[in-house]
């Protein structure tokens, strides 16, 4: 980064910086007709990733996980309980199916990079459930109207649903892995 002595020594220059590189992508995508999230989400990337702002994430911690609450408090109210209520046995097969088509691909991929089929199968456990990013695609994907609305409320479901579930899943499988030695 230019400047990447004076940022490291000056703490209200890195949150200057970070808020900047946040707002500016943010934007940025919103000019480009993108997802404001995504911009956020990008610039989120950069800010972690340079070494002068370690700062930033270590002292705005306690903003982190304010943020997080407020993204899953976010999260829960953007499903339709109506909706989840008539299409209940779609939304749980499509869930069902991500877990285990996940947990299979991840598990292969894991053995395939060399651990052993235990650490492979909890891995991909582990990794199972649908990212926290798909909410930003999904909802790209509903304003460019290139999914119905019944599509995104599959989506909000199914997505909503994996992050619920994913502690009992790991759980389960944790049980599986210890069974099996």
């Amino acid at each position: 980064m230019p400047f990447a002595e004076r940022i490291r020594k000056d703490h209200e220059i890195q949150v200057f910086i970070a808020f900047t590189f946040c707002f500016g992508f943010s934007l940025l995508t919103a000019f480009l007709s993108l997802s404001s999230a995504l911009g956020a989400f990008v610039a989120g990337v950069i800010v972690s990733s340079a070494k002068e702002t370690n700062w930033v994430k270590t002292s705005l911690h306690s903003f982190r996980i304010v943020f997080v609450a407020l993204f899953f408090v976010s999260v829960g109210m953007l499903i339709d309980l109506v909706f989840l209520m008539e299409n209940l046995s779609t939304i749980l097969l499509l869930v069902l199916s991500v877990l285990f088509t996940n947990t299979l691909i991840n598990s292969l991929i894991v053995r395939f990079l060399g651990e052993t089929w235990r650490d492979s199968f909890y891995t991909g456990a582990l990794l199972a459930q649908i990212g926290e990013f798909s909410f930003i695609l999904g909802a790209t994907a509903f304003i460019t109207e290139l999914i119905s609305e019944y599509s995104y409320q599959l989506i909000i479901s199914v997505i909503s649903l994996t992050l619920i579930i994913s502690p009992l899943w790991i759980f389960l499988m944790r049980k599986i892995v210890k069974q099996s030695t």
